[in-house]
């Protein structure tokens, strides 16, 4: 046993180890191409796949590299590649560069160096269109591009389409048909002998234990696959922060600040005119070469491949990252730059629009740093340290502050002069629109701008431009105000013009001499701010002239307009008032006449509206006649006469309300008089029906019923007394009021009777369906074994029962009450049947529950005690062997024993709890029983083997002859492949090119 352990452990190991050797290396299956990937994590390669198809069918060997392996130097890089292609059966290492004739491969490391991309091919490809430098070019170029965008798939696949292409133009141009697709994947015989070897072993051994083998290996692979990553991670981080800190070293060389390039190029765009701009910018720049020094220092030791290796791989990584950020800082701005905004970054000529300072040496540096930085990855996703808990500015952050002086700097050199040009031909337009008549001298308005034109001259001679930009503003500002000055003084002589026309037509508004005057004082200021070298003081007072002499054209455009108005006014409320007296005197005075023929109490309460309209006749007499007179040119109060003609229209709109309110009150008391009688008769008729209905369904009506009925008869009596007086406005009123009274009790009456009914109804039908639930309960009951009929269930049927009966006793009260009390009494009843009804729903449900639960286990216990009984006498059937002996038939006993017990106890009426016992007591019986069947059937079994051995045996003994011979087989051993090339081989190789 422990042999058979041994060579299974043996086995295990050896099938795991082949296991993890041969999934070192993914070799993916595609029918078109060879494509061996060594990256973590695996890309996908279906479009790489795609893309070689076009190769493959016209003829091609296709093999497609990309690993992530790092190598020392681009002859490390080759050999590994001459191995890689000998696997793939692509090259004959016994052959001086023995490379297949029609073959292509792409091979590709992620390591950042210029030799990172291979395409090498055989000799097919000779003298073509793709053995061409530019073209060769071109395809690495498209591989790279991928690798910067993470996506080397992308890339790879993209420089096979390209590859396709040419491939194609080779074959027309040459007229070469395509030959057969050669397979991707080597021939049989093109495999070495050793790899065939180590397939063969490894799969033998996997057959007995791979698959076991390849899951205990899964951790391994799993942290090799962790760690390979992590690799890739740490080298990108390394050549990305190796990168930045080349170009750094150019752009911060020297020993002091002004030594380096950046300073030299801030120099050169004339920063080092301005001191608080100079010691900023120095400052800046000391502080990033001191901390460049530093990140050397880091960088170095971080570089110790012997002291590193003691490390862990992820403290490595952290120590990178953290620095990857000293370089780079934490702003998330700088962080999320891309690889061209990071190059734009370090490269000073990007804020020149490429053109370099004057300078030789400094333009031939910025140069080569360009040159140097094209095509670089600098931007690396950070894995182990967390930008937001780390407190660096980043040396990238003050060279963006620098470039962003120098950019100001640059844009100040090309844009003064030109803002300085665009001033002076405004000077010179403005100074071309000044009239012969201006309210200032020219030269005194134009002396401030010329005086700045003169210094910003000097100032662009000592290329201080910034200060140019400065002074600029101020000039724009002296100039807007001046042009608005041109504009304002003329608009201001229209105002002027206008005043003589408002004098000449007789106006004279009160608020025009101070208007005027502010006007004139507004002018002086704004030609002594003109005069000074201030901008921004000058469009202040320009504006504030601008309003003064706005304001003397709105007070006489007011003052002309409220006269034109008030005229209109007076001649509309003159005509109304005329109109209204007419109507007064021929048709108002004749009704209420008509009216105060009736007794006072038809009008007396109208009547002082009446005579405040005939006084309201003599306010819009003198309200109109003031107004004329304070409207006149020769008095000129407009404002009081605006006031006059607001009282003459209240007092118009007071004469018409009432003359609407006689005619309506003289229209009302006659119809009164002509038809109140028959509308009370009308109202008592339709009071004695309600009475009739209230004296048929008192029972069933409320208190406040009878209330209304009174309350009618009361306000009906006293309608007849005033229709007996002549009074019949209060009459009429009164009636009104009764018979909304009347509607609403009528309304009132009915709502109740109907209540009431619906709710007698309910009752009606909720009684029979509780008599109908009641039966089938008791029904229900009746048929439930007496055994079956639980403490809760009986409790629950009471309930139901109690409740019934006091819903029945409600209803029973019911003829013996009226008013509230039958309403109150009918609702509770109605709540005491809802009860009841959901009691006996409730009841009859756990009825039946317990009938179907008791008939269940019932039935159940009489299954098992039938199967409990057959069981039985099959032990009886086997108990009668004779090879059974007495001793074994105990346990059949103790079952005959315990079965006899059980068919003792009646099943009929039996309670839940009894059957349940009898449930338990025929398992034990069943249990006894299927013991002693297997142990008769061991017996009976063990005697049959003995008498089939007796029958047997002689004949295996000494008959052996007659057993037939086994046929031959038919299995063919393949051949091995042989471990040697065979000579033939090299006739299919030939040179190639590796470019």
């Amino acid at each position: 046993m422990r042999t058979i352990v041994s060579f299974f452990a043996w086995l295990l190991a050896l099938g795991l180890i082949f296991s993890l050797t041969l999934t070192a290396t993914a070799q993916t299956e595609c029918p078109y191409a060879v494509i061996r990937l060594e990256i973590t994590p695996p890309p996908d390669t279906n479009a790489i796949c795609t893309a070689a198809r076009p190769l493959s069918e016209a003829g091609y060997r296709v093999f497609v590299l990309l690993t992530d392996r790092t190598f020392n130097s681009e002859a490390e890089w080759f050999a590994y590649l001459d191995q890689v292609e000998a696997e793939a059966g692509l090259r004959d290492p016994r052959v001086e560069d023995g490379f297949a004739r029609n073959a292509i491969a792409l091979e590709v490391t992620t390591q950042n160096a210029p030799w990172n991309v291979v395409i090498t091919y055989g000799e097919r490809l000779f003298g073509t269109p793709l053995d061409n430098d530019a073209t060769i070019d071109q395809l690495k170029e498209t591989v790279r591009r991928g690798l910067a965008e993470n996506r080397p798939e992308t890339g790879v696949a993209q420089a096979l389409a390209r590859l396709a292409a040419t491939v194609g133009a080779v074959q027309m141009a040459t007229g070469e048909e395509p030959t057969a697709p050669t397979p991707a994947i080597a021939p049989e015989a093109e495999q070495s002998a050793s790899s065939w070897v180590r397939w063969l072993v490894g799969l033998g051994l996997l057959g007995g234990a791979g698959a076991l083998g390849w899951k205990m290996s899964e951790p391994v692979r799993a942290r090799r696959r962790e760690e390979a990553r992590l690799r890739a991670h740490l080298r990108a981080v390394q050549n990305a922060t190796a990168t930045i800190l080349a170009a750094l070293d150019t752009l911060l060389s020297g020993i002091r600040p002004e030594d380096t390039p950046l300073y030299q190029m801030f120099q050169a765009y004339h920063g080092h005119l301005y001191d608080d701009l100079d010691a900023e910018v120095h400052d800046l720049l000391r502080q990033a070469q001191a901390a460049l020094r530093d990140a050397f220092d880091v960088y170095h030791a971080l570089s110790d491949a012997a002291a590193q290796r003691q490390r862990p791989l992820e403290d490595q990584i952290r120590d990178w990252e953290l620095l990857y950020l000293t370089l780079v800082g934490t702003d998330e701005r700088v962080r999320n730059l891309t690889d061209d905004q990071v190059r734009e970054l370090l490269d000073p000529l990007s804020i020149t629009e490429n053109t370099p300072p004057e300078e030789g040496q400094l333009a031939r540096q910025l140069d080569a740093l360009r040159a140097d930085l094209r095509g670089k990855t600098m931007r690396v996703p950070l894995q182990f340290v967390d930008p937001e808990r780390v407190d660096q500015a980043g040396i990238l952050g003050l060279i963006d502050r620098v470039k962003a002086h120098i950019a100001h700097l640059y844009h100040a050199r090309q844009q003064a002069p030109q803002e300085i040009d665009a001033l002076r031909a405004r000077r010179d337009a403005l100074a071309a629109a000044i009239p012969d008549d201006f309210v200032m001298p020219p030269e005194d308005l134009l002396a401030p701008i010329d005086q700045h034109l003169t210094h910003a001259d000097d100032l662009l001679r000592e290329h201080r431009y910034l200060d140019v930009l400065d002074l600029a503003e101020d000039l724009d500002a002296m100039l807007d105000a001046a042009e608005a000055f041109l504009e304002a003084v003329e608009l201001h002589r229209e105002h002027l013009k206008l005043v003589e026309e408002a004098a000449a037509e007789g106006y004279r508004p009160p608020e025009l001499p101070n208007a005027l005057r502010a006007a004139d004082d507004a002018l002086s200021r704004a030609m002594h701010a003109l005069s000074q070298p201030e901008g921004v003081a000058a469009q202040n007072a320009v504006d504030a002239f601008i309003a003064a002499t706005t304001h003397v054209r709105n007070v006489v455009n007011d003052w002309r307009t409220l006269h034109q108005t008030n005229a209109a006014r007076f001649e509309n409320l003159k005509q109304r008032a005329e109109q209204v007296r007419t109507t007064w005197e021929t048709r108002t005075r004749p009704e209420w006449e008509a009216l105060q023929a009736y007794p006072s109490a038809n009008w007396d309460d109208i009547a002082p509206r009446v005579r405040e309209a005939e006084h309201a006749f003599e306010t819009i007499t003198d309200a109109l006649t003031e107004a004329d007179r304070f409207n006149a040119l020769h008095v000129q109060d407009f404002t009081r006469a605006a006031q006059r003609l607001t009282d003459a229209a209240h007092a118009l709109t007071l004469v018409q309300n009432v003359q609407q309110l006689i005619s309506d009150r003289l229209q009302a008391v006659r119809n009164a008089e002509q038809y109140i009688e028959t509308s009370l008769q009308k109202a008592i008729a339709d009071l004695h029906a309600l009475e009739e209905l209230h004296t048929r369904e008192d029972r069933r009506l409320g208190e406040d019923i009878k209330e209304h009925l009174h309350e009618l008869h009361t306000m009906f009596d006293t309608v007849r007394r005033l229709i007996g007086k002549r009074h019949y406005a209060p009459a009429q009123q009164t009636l009104n009021e009764a018979l909304a009274l009347l509607s609403e009790t009528q309304q009132r009456a009915h709502q109740q009777l109907e209540a009431t009914r619906i709710a007698e109804q309910e009752i009606a039908a909720q009684a029979i369906e509780a008599q109908k639930l009641r039966t089938a309960l008791e029904a229900a009951l009746d048929t439930l074994p007496e055994s079956a009929r639980t403490p809760e269930l009986i409790t629950q049927a009471n309930t139901a029962r109690r409740l019934l009966n006091e819903a029945e006793e409600a209803r029973a009260a019911l003829p013996t009450l009226a008013d509230e009390a039958l309403h109150a009494t009918l609702e509770e009843t109605r709540r005491h049947y809802t009860q009841a009804l959901d009691a006996l729903r409730a009841a009859q449900e756990q009825v039946q529950i317990a009938a179907s639960l008791y008939q269940q286990t019932l039935e159940e216990t009489r299954q098992l005690i039938e199967e409990t009984a057959q069981a039985l006498a099959e032990a009886e059937t086997l108990a009668n062997h004779p090879m059974i002996a007495t001793t074994d038939l105990q346990t059949l006993e103790e079952a005959r024993r315990m079965f006899a017990n059980l068919r003792r106890i009646p099943l009929e009426g039996a309670s839940l709890d009894t059957l349940r016992r009898i449930q338990k007591e025929a398992a034990h019986v069943r249990t006894y029983t299927e013991s002693a069947l297997q142990q008769f059937r061991r017996v009976l079994s063990q005697v049959e083997r003995q008498r089939r051995s007796r029958t047997i045996a002689p004949t295996s003994l000494g008959l052996t002859s007659s057993i037939p011979h086994a046929a031959p087989s038919h299995r063919v051993s393949r051949p091995r492949a042989s471990r040697s090339r065979p000579a033939s081989r090299s006739s299919s190789m030939g040179r190639s090119k590796r470019r």
